[in-house]
This record gives C-alpha cells, structure tokens and sequence, in this order.
C-alpha cells in the first residue's frame, strides 16, 4: 500500500490499527517459531566406537526453560483490510486468520513484510538484513510486552520481549531481558525501548474513559455487569512497526484503547415492580468500542529515550 509505505504517520493517524496477536495469526512464521521456541530436538541415544551419541531427531520434547528464540527475516506478503471506522487490520497471506478477513477485500494491495512473532517468557529477536527485499516491519501486538531496536539503521536489531515472572519480579525480569536483547546486538550504543509502561494505562488512566461510555449511554440505558461482576473491560495494547525509506529503517507505534460491554435499557420508575413479578423481559445488546489513543508514537531512529545499561 503505496500510503502506508510512502507516508506511514499519516496512515497512522487515518486508522486504528490491528496487528496478528497470537502466532497462528502470523501464519507460517508464527507457528514455525512458535514450535522452535516451544519444543526441542530429542534423539535415541546410540552406541559407536564405544562412545554414546545422539542419532538423528526422531521427536521433539516440551522446553519451557527457553529465553531467546532467533526468528529469521523470512519476508511474506501482508495487506491492510481496512474496516468500519477506519480500522486497518494488517493479515498476512496464507495465515489461518487472514482468509474470513480478506473475503470482504476485492483485491488486496499486498506488501512485503517482515514478521517477529512473540512467544512466552522469551526474547525474540531478528538481525534485519541489508539486502532484505522487505519494505515493512511488524511485530505482534503487545499488551505488557517490550520492545527494543539498535543497530544500523540498514540492518537494525529488534527484539520482542515477553515475561511470565510474578509482577514483584516483573521490573528487575524486564530490565536483565532488555540488556540481554541489547547485548545480542553487534552495536547497542543507539538502542531504543518501548515498555509497557510508555503505553499501558492504570486503573485509573482507564476510568475516566469508562466513564465517558457511561456517559454517552445517557438516561435511558446502562452497563450491565457480566457475570463476575465486571462492568466494562477495558484494556490498551501497542502495535508497533517499522518501514524501510531510502534504505534506512525507522520505526513507530500507535496505541490503542479497547473496551467491552453489554448494555441494557433502564427500566424506570416501574422497575422494582416489573422485576418482583418478573417481568424484566429486558436483551442485552453487546459492544466493542476500538480507539487509538496515540494514533503515532516516533521510537527510532529519532524518538523515545536511550536505554541505560
């Protein structure tokens, strides 16, 4: 899409932007490292010359220790479907999830991409090559994950960091993964971060936004609670990619507010008694509401501040 390459903050700015959360989204790369990073090789033990060795894999086995898994810069084909309210979700071709999503797309404008999955507690990183025939970079969206770009801007280094420790561990966790991913890098003098703590909203960042939905339903209708008592679920999320220009990479983020609700019909002053003889005959109606809160977010080469190491 001659827009989003050619001028990607104003595209940006345009859209509300979905990037592939799960590695099934990522079609064949994502399940390819997914399985890389989840299961390792396991060989039947064999005799020679007197020694034990491995013979050739035969099975994989459960490993659930890994900290880093290197995806290769595989390029594949990727288009934005642009939906209701300027909603521009970016599928990959051949993806599982692409397929219901392109039905609606006539002639999608395919784009060649790079794709960095993310897998569970680990560091996913990528060494961009110089002579990649790619002209955009993506990587999964993130909900609490970390980002972080060095290097030369003609073949920079970017890493995808995830982290299962218990939140009183999380920071120390995050920041040895950080130098971790910096130090896999030829060069970290230049590198950038993008931690959840740039997008991630609090409670009470998110409240006043909930509150301007109660709002907008007005006197005659009202969030319903689920069944565990919730009202609205709210959650932000960052999506953050990458286009080649001129042969330098720069890279970006939009961030994004979700929120999910059922609302029902206020009952008014007769509704004690309708309930009591039970005839609240009331139907919930579901909604999704999809914002970007910061539409685009400049990280490197210009933009967020340096990592300290």
């Amino acid at each position: 899409m001659a827009n989003f390459l050619e001028d990607p903050e104003q595209f940006f700015r345009n859209h509300s932007i979905v990037l592939p959360v799960n590695p099934d989204e990522g079609g064949k790369i994502g399940q390819m490292e997914l399985m890389k990073a989840t299961m390792t090789a396991v060989g039947t033990a064999e005799t020679h010359g007197g020694a034990r060795v491995k013979a050739p894999i035969h099975a994989f086995q459960s490993n659930k220790k890994y900290s880093k898994v290197q995806v290769q810069a595989a390029v594949h084909d990727v288009a934005w479907v642009v939906g209701p309210g300027n909603r521009a979700e970016l599928v990959i071709r051949q993806a599982p999830a692409a397929e219901a999503r392109l039905a609606a797309t006539a002639d999608p404008d395919w784009f060649r991409c790079l794709v960095l999955p993310w897998t569970e507690n680990a560091i996913n990183y990528m060494q961009i090559p110089r002579d990649t025939t790619a002209s955009a970079f993506m990587t999964g969206a993130m909900n609490g994950c970390t980002f972080v770009v060095t290097g030369d801007p003609r073949e920079p280094f970017v890493s995808h960091i995830n982290s299962s420790a218990t939140q009183d561990k999380l920071d120390a966790d995050y920041q040895a993964k950080i130098q971790k991913a910096v130090g896999l890098a030829a060069d970290g003098s230049n590198a950038k971060t993008v931690t959840r703590t740039d997008y991630k909203l609090d409670r009470a960042a998110v409240r006043p936004h909930e509150q301007q939905i109660e709002q907008g339903l007005g006197k005659t209708h009202k969030v319903k609670p689920d069944a565990t008592g919730e009202g609205i679920i709210t959650d932000t999320l960052c999506f953050v990619m990458g286009v080649r220009q001129g042969g330098s990479w720069r890279f970006f983020y939009q961030q994004v507010i979700t929120h999910k609700y059922s609302y029902i019909k206020r009952l008014g002053k007769t509704g004690g008694w309708r309930k009591w003889i039970g005839k609240d005959n009331r139907v919930a109606s579901d909604n999704v509401v999809y914002r970007a809160l910061t539409p685009f977010v400049s990280i490197w080469p210009e933009g967020l501040g340096r990592v300290t190491l």
